[in-house]
């Protein structure tokens, strides 16, 4: 388990909080965190250890059901040519990222694509187990075994990601938690890298502007509050949709590239009113006939 980080008002402090790796923690009395390398006394404690680490804050207010089972493995590629054509097959060259939703419920995809020139290919999935149905790994799993020219498995791994509302409770008196650790993830496509690096940018500001973990937190609430209430309430709807209702949304054009973009991007998108008579439009065609949000 990582330790978070500790910092020392780096502004004005020369030396350095003490690092460690492969340290467990044991406790923290607000003042020190205990560990296994040591007492670790600081001015201000920072927990990026993600979902399951130090729990400086507490125990994470997850439910089940806001959690994503992400997995990512690198296979070695057994037949290039194969691979090629598993492509073609779908529309795509070797060169594009093919992206499978609804493989497995409304908020789920397997996303595959080649590196290193078609000798390695990358698999990147997830799923809401609590929802019944297969984990992220068991998705990986599947592609492999359904498709010959996968080879051996070079690096990877699984883990539980949070995808629902930023937590309550970002900061306290000298602690503040970033990331994972504090539910910071765009949750309409599970990606917490760009938030996490987002949150220790701000809070790293506000440390060296001489206020504390409290006004970080309220920073963020004032910054990206919207956005990630949107992005939860967008998960959310997707989540609950079976994959013929997500299809009939991108038919009539409701779903669309911008709002694909949009939302990879961590940005707000609202329909235009042209757009949203097309869809009326395109809804009522004798295609969209009863039946088709079956």
């Amino acid at each position: 388990m990582a330790v978070g980080s500790a910092l020392r008002d780096t502004d004005r402090v020369a030396a350095p909080a003490p690092h460690a790796c492969n340290t467990r923690v044991h406790g923290f009395d607000g003042a020190v965190l205990d560990t296994s390398a040591g007492g670790i006394a600081a001015r201000t404690f920072v927990d990026a250890s993600g979902l399951a680490g130090a729990r400086l804050l507490g125990p994470p207010p997850v439910s089940r059901r806001a959690l994503c089972a992400a997995a990512q493995y690198v296979h070695h590629v057994r037949d290039r040519a194969a691979a090629r054509a598993f492509f073609a097959n779908h529309g795509a060259s070797a060169d594009d990222t093919l992206v499978f939703t609804g493989i497995a419920g409304g908020y789920s995809i397997v996303n595959v694509r080649l590196h290193d020139g078609g000798e390695r290919v990358g698999v990147l999935t997830g799923s809401i187990p609590a929802d019944g149905h297969p984990s992220g790994r068991a998705l990986v799993e599947r592609f492999v075994a359904e498709n010959a020219w996968v080879g051996a498995v070079d690096f990877g791994g699984a883990r539980a990601i949070p995808v629902g509302a930023t937590f309550a409770t970002l900061a306290r008196s000298n602690v503040a938690a970033v990331g994972d650790a504090a539910g910071q993830v765009y949750a309409a496509h599970g990606s917490g890298i760009g938030a996490g690096m987002l949150a220790a940018r701000l809070l790293v500001d506000t440390i060296t502007a001489g206020k504390s973990p409290v006004h970080y937190a309220r920073g963020w609430r004032a910054l990206y509050g919207a956005t990630f209430r949107e992005q939860n309430a967008l998960r959310r709807a997707v989540q609950a949709m079976r994959p013929p209702q997500i299809a009939w949304l991108v038919s009539v054009g409701l779903i669309d590239e911008n709002a694909v973009r949009a939302g990879l991007q961590g940005q707000r998108h609202v329909p235009s009113l042209s757009q949203l008579r097309r869809a009326v439009v395109r809804s009522l065609a004798p295609s969209f006939a009863p039946g088709g949000l079956a």
